[in-house]
Formats: C-alpha cells, sequence, structure tokens
C-alpha cells in the first residue's frame, strides 16, 4: 500500500507556527509552509514560504502547541505548515477549509494529514465526503480531531478519516486506545498538559486538538515494509486496547409501505382518524370507506357532519361486521384499546387482524400488534406495519457526542391535548410544499407516515416508544441529521401540553414530550392554545419553552372551538367563527401577549401563517 519510507511527512493545517521556535525552526523540522486565506473580495488566495517566509508566523499559538506535539514523537519528522487561522479568524470557515484540503491534495507531496479542527455545520452536503475518499484513493491519511464541546464534527466524523477524541483514562503522551466505533475511531492524549505557544511560552491546556496531534506523532513513525505495508495494522498493534462504544450504523429508518397502498379503509372513527379524512385528497393511495363499530352510534352519520366541517370527502361510516374485503388493499387501523376493550370485543379484533392477513391485506396500525401476531397463524405477516421505536432500536452516541443541525426547526406544541397540532402541522406542511419548499417532517402520531412525513416517532396516546431521556435525545438527533440533509426546513409536532397543570396524578406528567423537545430543538415555535386556557398556562409555557431551549414562540394558533362563559361544566363546545375570531378573541390574546394570533380553519390565516414562518427563518432559508 504504501512505499518503503518512513510515514514521516506531515501536514499540519492551523494557526501557523512560531518562527522563533528554535526546536521546531532551527532544527529544520519545518520544511515548508502555506498561508491560505480570503481577500477582502472574498476570493482565496495562496502565499508559499518562498514569497514571504513570514506568511506562516504564528498569531495565535495554537499551531505552535500542535507542531511541537508532533515532533516530541518523532525526531525525524517533516513538517509542513499550512496556515489557515490568524489573529483576525480562528472560526473554520467551510469554504477555505475546502479549498486548502483540495490544494494540499494536488500541490503537496505527504504522508499525514493533521487536522487539529473541524466543522459542525456543513452548507454543502457529500463534498467533504469526496475530498476525504480521494485522500484515501491516493494513500493519503487524515487524522482530524473532533469538536471540544463534544458535538460530532467533520471531517473526523467520516468515514476514510481517522477521528481522535480525547480520553479521561489515557495519561500518557505515546497511548492511545481504539474504538470499535465507525465514527470515532480514536482516544489519545487530551486531558490537561503543557503545551508550547508562541514567543516561547508553554501554557497548560487540554482538548481534542492535543490527542490528535499526540495520535499523528505516534503514527508518523510507522515504516512500512515487508511484513507490514498497512498503517492499520500498526494502528491496532501498537494500540493499548480496543474500548467497546457500540457499533453505529445508519439510524434505521422505518421501512415505509406507504408507497405500496392503493385503497384503503379505515377503523374506528375517533380522534386520531379524523386528519385522515380532513386530509383524504391529499394522502397518496385512495381511501374508499370509513368504518365503526355499532355500539358507538355512528354508523350511518356522515363525517363532515361529525367534523363540523365541510372536507372535500364526505363519507357515510359503514359497520365493521360489514366490512367489503374487496374493495381494498389496506386496512389501517386506528386505536382500539377503549374501543375493544368497554365492549368486550377482544376476540372480534383478533378475529379481524386474522382474516385481514389471511386476504393478503396490508395493514397499518395506530397500536402495537406483536401480541396479536403472535396469535395468528398466517404466514403473511409481513404485510403488517406498526410503527414502534423499542429499546433494540436506541442509537448509541459515541461518546455522548450528537450533531448540530444545520437546518432551521420549526416545531408545533401546545399547552394541552386535543386542540388541532397534527391538523395544523398538515395544513402548513401542505402550504410550505405547494410554496416549493423541500420538508423533513418528524410526526408524533403514528399515522405520520400516511401522510408522507419522513419519520415518526409515536410518543402521543397509546405510545409505541420505548426509550427516554438519553436515548430518546440521541435518537432523534441522528433520525433529523439523517433525513434532513436535502431540506430547507424541519418540522416537528409534539404532544399533549408543554406545562404541568395539576400536580395529582401521575398522568399529568410530560416528560416524553419534554424529552421530545430537548431532542429536537426547534429554532420557532408555534404554540397552540386553546380559547379557554388561563393566560398564566399560556404565558407559562411561551416562558418555558423559550427559555429551555433558546428558541422563539413567533405565534398562537387558537383552537377553533369554545364554551360559553356560563357553561360551567364545559359541557356544550361550540365552533368559532372566523367573526368571532377577529371580533373578540383575537384582539384579546394578542393585548394579553403580543403574539400573531392565527384561526387554522381559515385558508388565508394559514397562508399568512406560513408567511411568517418564511420570514422567520429568511436567512435561513433559500
Amino acid at each position: 500500500m504504501f512505499g518503503a519510507e518512513n510515514m514521516n511527512r506531515v501536514v499540519i493545517v492551523d494557526t501557523g507556527i512560531d518562527l522563533l521556535n528554535e526546536k521546531l525552526v532551527s532544527n529544520k523540522r519545518c520544511v515548508d509552509g502555506y498561508f491560505i486565506s480570503k481577500t477582502i473580495d472574498n476570493t482565496i488566495q495562496v502565499t508559499g514560504i518562498s514569497e514571504n517566509k513570514y506568511c506562516i508566523q504564528d498569531e495565535i499559538g495554537h499551531g505552535t502547541g500542535i507542531a511541537e506535539i508532533i515532533a516530541s514523537h518523532n525526531k525525524d519528522v517533516e513538517l509542513i505548515i499550512v496556515k489557515i487561522f490568524s489573529e483576525k479568524s480562528c472560526a473554520a470557515d467551510e469554504e477555505l477549509l475546502y479549498f486548502t484540503l483540495n490544494y494540499i491534495l494536488k500541490n503537496i507531496t505527504f504522508d499525514i494529514l493533521n487536522l487539529s479542527l473541524g466543522i459542525v455545520y456543513r452548507k454543502e452536503t457529500g463534498v467533504l465526503e469526496k475530498i476525504c475518499a480521494s485522500y484515501y484513493a491516493q494513500n493519503k491519511i487524515i487524522v482530524s480531531a473532533f469538536d471540544n464541546a463534544g458535538a460530532i464534527s467533520f471531517p473526523a466524523a467520516l468515514k476514510n478519516v481517522i477521528g481522535v477524541t480525547s480520553g479521561d483514562y489515557c495519561y500518557k503522551s505515546d497511548e492511545y486506545y481504539l474504538t470499535d466505533n465507525e465514527c470515532v475511531n480514536v482516544c489519545a492524549k487530551g486531558r490537561t498538559q503543557r503545551v508550547y505557544w508562541k514567543d516561547g511560552k508553554q501554557i497548560v491546556a487540554h482538548g481534542n486538538s492535543y490527542a490528535c496531534a499526540h495520535f499523528t506523532g505516534i503514527l508518523s513513525n510507522f515504516c512500512p515494509d515487508e511484513k507490514s505495508s498497512d498503517y492499520r495494522v500498526y494502528i491496532r498493534e501498537h494500540s493499548c486496547a480496543s474500548i467497546k462504544v457500540g457499533n453505529l450504523l445508519h439510524h434505521k429508518v422505518p421501512r415505509h409501505p406507504v408507497n405500496q397502498y392503493k385503497k384503503a379503509v379505515v377503523f374506528p372513527f375517533n380522534k386520531e382518524i379524523h386528519s385522515l379524512i380532513r386530509f383524504s385528497n391529499k394522502l397518496s393511495f385512495k381511501l374508499v370507506d370509513v368504518y365503526d363499530i355499532k355500539y358507538s352510534a355512528k354508523v350511518g352519520a356522515h363525517t363532515n357532519e361529525l367534523l363540523q366541517e365541510p372536507c372535500e370527502n364526505d363519507f357515510v361510516i359503514k359497520d365493521i361486521t360489514q366490512l367489503d374485503i374487496n374493495s381494498f388493499d389496506t386496512f389501517i387501523l386506528g386505536h382500539t384499546d377503549q374501543l375493544f376493550g368497554a365492549s368486550n370485543l377482544n376476540k372480534t379484533k383478533v378475529e379481524l387482524i386474522t382474516k385481514l392477513i389471511q386476504n393478503n391485506k396490508n395493514i397499518y396500525s395506530f397500536d402495537d400488534l406483536s401480541e396479536y401476531l403472535e396469535r395468528s397463524t398466517c404466514d403473511k405477516k409481513h404485510r403488517v406495519f406498526f410503527p414502534s421505536v423499542t429499546l433494540n432500536d436506541r442509537y448509541i452516541a459515541p461518546f455522548g457526542k450528537l450533531y448540530r443541525q444545520d437546518k432551521p426547526v420549526l416545531g408545533i406544541f401546545g399547552t394541552s391535548s386535543s386542540q388541532g397540532k397534527m391538523t395544523l402541522q398538515l395544513k402548513i406542511r401542505y402550504e410550505l410544499l405547494k410554496k416549493g419548499y423541500k420538508l423533513c417532517q418528524i410526526g408524533t402520531e403514528p399515522s405520520a407516515l400516511l401522510y408522507g412525513m419522513d419519520g415518526v416517532f409515536p410518543i402521543g396516546y397509546n405510545s409505541t416508544v420505548s426509550i427516554k431521556q438519553y436515548d430518546t435525545v440521541a435518537y432523534l438527533n441522528k433520525m433529523l441529521y439523517d433525513l434532513s440533509r436535502d431540506s430547507d426546513l424541519i418540522m416537528i409536532g409534539g404532544q399533549s401540553g408543554m406545562v404541568l397543570r395539576d400536580e395529582g396524578n401521575l398522568s399529568n406528567y410530560l416528560f416524553q414530550q419534554i424529552d421530545f423537545m430537548y431532542a429536537t430543538l426547534p429554532d420557532n415555535v408555534i404554540l397552540c392554545v386553546n380559547p379557554f386556557d388561563s393566560f398564566d398556562v399560556i404565558d407559562r409555557a411561551i416562558r418555558f419553552v423559550e427559555s429551555a431551549i433558546c428558541c422563539k414562540v413567533i405565534a398562537l394558533s387558537l383552537y377553533p372551538f369554545y364554551y360559553e362563559e356560563n357553561d360551567t361544566f364545559k359541557q356544550h363546545i361550540k365552533i368559532m367563527s372566523k367573526e368571532s375570531f377577529a371580533e373578540k378573541f383575537e384582539p384579546m390574546f394578542k393585548s394579553v401577549f403580543g403574539l400573531p394570533i392565527f384561526y387554522p380553519n381559515d385558508k388565508k390565516q394559514i397562508e399568512s401563517l406560513c408567511d411568517l414562518i418564511i420570514e422567520s427563518f429568511t436567512c435561513d432559508m433559500p
């Protein structure tokens, strides 16, 4: 793979080198150097030491420290200094980094590239991967440090790059540990240590950049020979041990059976099914019938009548015992625990599922059907799908490292359950898609995939999510990163409320919702509120969300149903007219909270809300 010479020619991309450092300069460790920078007009220029020997002078000190660490491991190392940071700028510029990496590969002879730096946000998806692949194809090794704040950074996390982090157990400079992880590869000494700096000074410092330098220095001693020409063998043989971190496969996105559906029926007609009726004309398949049990008192009724709104498709609800098995290929099974439990019809549910499987029908269930599938003797269970996240689906974040999302995130949260959050998400979804935006959307309702959303994390009613807290954060962080690469905007929607209203029952505690909020970290939030909410609850929800995740509540969406003031026991809910919203509710809520208030049952209001969303992300969206 490599030639017969030592791999001791190392490129250091950093802040330069202190030219007064005799240990590095007088001993001719530094054999070449370049300063790559952006001009005032944003063009990139390259200056070599042959043109200006002071161009690589370290104005900060970091590059000098990195060079000294590498040299301490190999007396014969040859250093090529590439300065990309100056006193004016220490932040890694994505464009400048890509240019620098390409320039080095095309113009410099070297063995190892040390990058004690990285980026956590990438505008150009796939560019860095291609560059690193080119290095690997030419037998050039990239050793890169991870972000000191603990996040996943690039190129350290990429394939064909040795990603280095600091290990608390790495006390000696000549020791390192391998991991079994495809993201973080090496742990080396990054803990507190003395580091050479500019002006002949030493400082006490710590960080992944120094761990990276230590490993580069160790690796530079590798000498390919007839017995071993693969540096990877050398790395394994000289490591102290291997650390088990957990194999990181790509995020397991639930299989999408929806694109196979042609004609579907739904059962039963309850809250979670309502949106499917409202937006049946937006589905990728045809909804042909709606079913319920005869004891529900809904059989024979029109869906428009029950929904109290004119939907494009008005269905007459049919009796499930009269199911036309030949009219559909897909059966959408909503939540049925209360339905069958109350009517002692669990046997009926088993019989229904068995019948559907035997007739080769697709089943998309909102509830976990594992129990029922275990009872079935049919061999066609592969047609059954229910979204879930089990303990086996956990994503192990390497050393706790998470991705920093580089796409803006819009959150739809609320003050309670049953206030139209899902309906609002869908209305916003279709309006933004109509405007030409590329949307990545994660739903918390089990029906999310039926609408074409990219992912589902079903923490709503009868949740099928078994993970919590840190596992939730790691799982959703990876899901959002994987699914949003080609998107303009990420939209997520929560469940239930955000603040504790009553401490008297465990069901009132909102741990899953809070986990979800921390995992998705929306930048802007639309808060769904009820006309009958106390202003204190709404105010607490706004302040909680904004302070907990450092976001901005940009608008309120008012649930279009209310109770009359004299309805003490809240028995008779009334639909809010557009006129009453404009005359009474909007002025009242706006005067108290000072936020834009929207009436979600009006198309023009939704258009205005989407305009506000776009405006709020103007600096982030194309």
